[in-house]
């Protein structure tokens, strides 16, 4: 434990020394900070940034939102912003149900410009039926309830890719609406799986062997490719374009049409559609961070190596800034 404790202590340093991107923390949902016991419902997600902004739940009452203590992505979470590690035991069980955050200003960040990020762990269990959204900030405009026709909604959010061919099921994305004359929306798929099903069980799409590459009718529901994924999405208004993170590898970023303006809305941070998935350490932060900003998971103590590698990377990346410096 002590020789964990301090690696993290020293890879932290190396990776704050790497990392010069400011940054202030809005919100983090982490599961742990509550009280609640694993099993039991979680009826308010306490906000750990200290800024106030618990979640409450909502939605079906027949459906999930419960503590669960089996599954986590790491025994720890490593936060580089503030080169500290918390001990992790509580992730979130969710089928059908909400977690909301109640409007605020602090959601809308401002200065020195709109940039923010939104990242969290991801593990999905069963099926999707759909495009499902894991998180999101929506504010419909005068012609509420908004539809085609109007093109005065403002959005952004996180969801699941359900296409019908190999190419766009299973993948992270993440959608954004700009009200203007004529619409706009914008959505992107990052290039890689979070959900993958085959006939062989190898979780690899390119093992789809029906004639249609559909996934989504492939699979038995037994042989899925079940584990932790990070995701991240970030906004960068300096250059108003938006990036879609799996497992700190960036995927397709894309240029936002239109002027983006926070939502004036409530922000949903859990959201559930009829299929089971886990959730953990949901942060949402002001500026557009960089992968090595990412909430890490810190894996088994067993696991040292990994750990020993991740402090080689750091010093690395530290010796490569000293000497590119003028």
């Amino acid at each position: 434990m002590r020789r964990q404790r301090w690696l993290l202590g020293v890879l932290g340093l190396l990776v704050a020394g790497a990392s010069s991107s400011p940054a202030s923390v809005i919100g983090y949902w982490r599961f742990d900070n509550d009280g609640g016991a694993a099993g039991s419902n979680i009826n308010t997600a306490l906000d750990s940034s200290g800024n106030g902004l618990n979640a409450n739940r909502i939605g079906n009452a027949s459906g999930t939102l419960k503590y669960l203590s089996s599954s986590l992505p790491g025994v720890a979470i490593y936060d580089p912003l503030s080169g500290t590690s918390y001990a992790n035991t509580m992730a979130a069980q969710v089928v059908d149900r909400r977690l909301r955050v109640p409007n605020n200003s602090l959601l809308s960040p401002t200065s020195p410009d709109t940039s923010f990020t939104f990242e969290f762990f991801l593990r999905i269990i069963t099926e999707p039926g759909g495009y499902n959204s894991f998180a999101q900030r929506v504010e419909n405009g005068p012609n509420s309830p908004d539809n085609s026709a109007s093109h005065d909604i403002r959005r952004w959010q996180v969801d699941f890719s359900h296409g019908k061919t190999k190419n766009s099921f299973g993948k992270i994305r993440s959608r954004w609406d700009t009200p203007q004359p004529g619409g706009d929306w914008n959505n992107v798929s990052v290039g890689d799986y979070v959900y993958v099903d085959t006939d062989s069980g190898s979780g690899n799409p390119n093992d789809y062997t029906g004639a249609t590459g559909d996934v989504a009718d492939e699979g038995d529901g037994i042989n899925d490719l079940v584990e932790w994924h990070h995701v991240a999405l970030v906004w960068d208004a300096s250059t108003s374009q938006f990036t879609i993170y799996k497992d700190y590898q960036a995927g397709t970023t894309k240029t936002l049409n239109g002027a983006f303006v926070h939502p004036n809305q409530y922000l949903d941070i859990v959201l559930g559609s009829g299929f089971e998935y886990y959730i953990d350490e949901i942060r949402y932060t002001a500026g557009a961070l960089s992968s090595n900003q990412f909430l890490q998971a810190v894996p088994e103590p067993s696991s040292y190596a990994t750990m020993a590698g991740l402090f080689g990377v750091a010093l690395l990346v530290v010796r490569r800034r000293r000497q590119n410096r003028p």
